[in-house]
């Protein structure tokens, strides 16, 4: 038996001048995790990072 869910990869998100690398399937989940990832490590900007729209998130496959 074959388990056809496809593989995270590991994407670099980049906002503004802080990156965070994060293992997900599609783009979309990536801004996802790098928001969660992002909140927990600068608390004080979680209302900042929540409400950015996804266009500010430069996405790319991490090397």
């Amino acid at each position: 038996m074959h388990n056809h869910e496809t593989s995270p990869n590991a994407y670099q998100v980049k906002v503004g001048h802080v990156t965070v690398i994060v293992k997900a399937v599609s783009r979309e989940e990536a801004i996802a995790l790098a928001r969660r990832k992002l909140a927990l490590e600068m608390p004080r900007f979680y209302d900042i990072i929540r409400s950015l729209a996804s266009e500010r998130f430069a996405v790319r496959q991490a090397a």
